[in-house]
């Protein structure tokens, strides 16, 4: 009895609570992910990617080896990479019982969840928070989104980090309205002797001591033309500090220098001046983005002390505090550009946003809301160093402009600049279930009768339109190249399931019964469950019946493009092949060598010899009748029929 009553008295709070069962699903989701995660393979570039972050961490300690590593990797910002090499590396050293490979799969997954989060969190700026979790139950159960967070470490991660942006700059900006809102009504007394915001300032800079101004005007030039040395120029003090570590290095320093200098590099004699010269633009890299934002700081609490002397004076601390959450927020806008080129497309919807909601007063805030993401970016970005605006821009075109490559599009081989302008719409269509599209529709209707009714909600819609509607646009009307479905533009779908949220949350709304309420939760959520564990582990590959399910698109569409099955393949191998076989892969070999048996030997593709015992094939090299037509197929790697690999053997 004092059992039940427990139960029913957690039941309550969770269901009061105000993140209760989303933080709930999300942890059974993170206990579900454990059991499964190591029935996924790896992608095609998952072991490149990693290991260039790897090779970038080193950049830290002055090794530019990540420049050779990853051939174009260097135009990515590397900053997720790096992070799961440096997560991978910590649970590997503290002994928890999970394969490196599998580890990168669950940061993945993890980090999909993180999306997931933010997503109930603007869903609930638009809708009840009970149709804000039903919304996100759905963004998280469509098999396509479910398979990709396992294996996906490119447009995942930017996917949820953008709507951590979009979610924290917009949560920022109601914060410093509100501020500003309160702080404007207990001092409209003291404003009625001015005759506008201008009058204003000019009277409180008139009415701020001589030497006051002269700090803050001092401070503020000081501050424009070390950004233009530290980041443009680059005339004086690098140089200057290469020609002291010169001079130290040879000796021909003054004598403190030189004693400094050996403190530091006990064998300078055996170490190249290039590694101590590398070591210096690390360090310069760090101390100018360490002098702009505290340069900045003191700008900033010199300036509120000039420009509100009616106010008390500010501490550093109550300064951070009123400013950490825009702070943050531009801290994660740097770090997601430091994953993909795109982010500053979220920072640009939090400013129109706040232009929009603070008008002038927007500013300056802005100001350093985009000097705090431009700073981490260009930190955690070592490729930036030393020339960020050109080596970025170079990074924006080459990123881009994508790669030419080959696409399954309705049956036909296409090259990826050659796709249709209905590709991508027609893609997003048969790769979500069902329940979903028509979800969208009622949303467009119910978004369109809100955005009429509700001012509050007016520019909330209007930005899932912008962020959603733009690149779709952009994409049919300008044209780019797509290959691999649609991947690349994950980071869209975030508004796209919020518009079907506000069809759902109509549609439950004109539902009275429960029993018919309930009907239709099951009905939406069933299609995504049952292609989640059909189609297990490679959810990825889903499509629904408007193309007649995986069995249908074989052959028509992409299925396992990124050869995640060459796991499924290798265990085969594994199991039947005698010592020291000899394997040929038409893929990825990085794909199948962190599955492989020590003893076998695995090989790339088209190498021929009478040595080789079995072929194995996954993309088009499935169907390709020239692909080793002396050996036998021994198994497939397939759901239903819907083949992913081919093993083939020796006759």
């Amino acid at each position: 009895m004092r059992f039940s009553l427990q139960l029913r008295e957690i039941s309550q709070r969770l269901f009061s609570s105000k993140f209760g069962l989303i933080l709930l699903f999300i942890a059974i989701a993170l206990i579900i992910g454990l059991f499964i995660v190591d029935d996924f393979g790896l992608s095609w570039d998952e072991y490149k990617d990693i290991t260039y972050g790897d090779a970038t961490l080193d950049a830290y300690q002055g090794n530019e080896d990540f420049r050779w590593v990853g051939a174009d990797r260097i135009y990515y910002g590397p900053f997720y990479w790096m992070s799961v090499s440096l997560i991978s590396s910590v649970i590997e050293s503290i002994g928890v019982n999970i394969s490196m490979v599998d580890g990168w799969k669950y940061i993945g997954f993890i980090t999909f969840q993180i999306g997931v989060f933010s997503l109930f969190i603007l869903c609930t700026r638009i809708m009840k928070r009970s149709y804000a979790f039903l919304t996100a139950l759905l963004f998280s159960l469509q098999p396509l989104l479910f398979g990709h967070a396992f294996i996906n470490a490119k447009d995942i991660p930017f996917m949820s980090f953008f709507l951590v942006i979009v979610v924290l700059g917009l949560h920022a900006v109601d914060i410093f309205v509100e501020k500003f809102e309160a702080h404007r009504n207990l001092s409209l007394v003291d404003t009625k002797q001015y005759r506008s915001n201008w009058d204003l300032l000019q009277g409180k800079w008139r009415a701020a001591g001589r030497t006051a101004r002269i700090i803050l005007l001092g401070l503020t030039i000081l501050l424009i033309l070390l950004i233009l040395e530290f980041f443009l120029l680059n005339l004086i003090i690098l140089p200057f500090l290469q020609n002291v570590l010169q001079s130290a290095y040879d000796g021909t320093a003054s004598e403190p220098i030189k004693s400094l200098f050996h403190s530091i590099a006990q064998d300078a004699h055996k170490t190249p001046i290039e590694l101590y010269m590398q070591k210096l633009g690390v360090a310069y890299a760090w101390g100018k983005v360490l002098v702009v934002l505290t340069l900045a700081m003191a700008i900033s609490l010199v300036g509120r002390r000039v420009l509100h002397e009616d106010r008390p004076r500010q501490s550093v601390v109550k300064w951070l505090n009123n400013h950490a959450v825009f702070l943050l927020a531009g801290l994660i806008l740097g770090l997601t550009i430091s994953i993909r080129v795109a982010a500053p497309f979220a920072g640009a919807l939090v400013s129109v946003y706040f232009i929009v909601k603070a008008k002038h007063r927007a500013v300056v805030p802005l100001i350093s809301y985009w000097g705090m993401a431009l700073a981490i970016a260009y930190v955690t970005w070592p490729y930036l160093w030393g020339s960020p605006i050109d080596r970025f821009i170079e990074s924006v075109n080459i990123s881009t402009a994508f790669i030419q490559a080959d696409t399954l599009f309705q049956g036909a081989i296409i090259k990826s600049t050659e796709v249709p302008w209905f590709y991508l719409p027609k893609m997003m269509a048969i790769q979500f279930t069902e329940p979903l599209l028509l979800l969208f529709f009622a949303g467009i209707i119910a978004g369109a009768e809100a955005f009429l009714k509700h001012k509050r909600k007016r520019f909330e819609l209007l930005l899932l339109l912008i962020w959603g509607g733009f690149p779709i646009a952009a994409v049919i009307f300008i044209g780019m190249p797509l290959y691999d479905n649609f991947r690349q533009f994950l980071f869209i779908i975030p508004p796209l399931i919020v518009i079907c949220g506000i069809g759902l949350s109509k549609v439950l709304t004109i539902t009275k019964k429960w029993q018919l309420k309930t009907l239709v939760i099951v009905l939406l959520f069933l299609p995504g469950l049952i292609g989640i564990i059909d189609l297990h582990p490679y959810e990825y590959i889903y499509y629904n019946t408007l193309v007649g399910g995986v069995e249908n698109a074989y052959k028509t569409y992409h299925l396992d493009y990124w050869c995640t099955s060459l796991r499924e393949a290798m265990d085969y191998i594994n199991s039947v092949a005698a010592p020291n076989s000899s394997v040929v892969i038409a893929g990825p070999t990085s794909a199948a060598l962190p599955f492989s048996r020590e003893d076998i030997n695995i090989s790339q593709t088209n190498i021929y010899g009478d040595d080789l015992d079995y072929a194995v094939a996954c993309r088009y090299a499935i169907w390709d009748m020239e692909f080793f037509p002396e050996f036998e197929i021994v198994s497939t790697v397939a759901r239903g029929d819907g083949i992913l690999s081919i093993i083939k053997a020796r006759e």
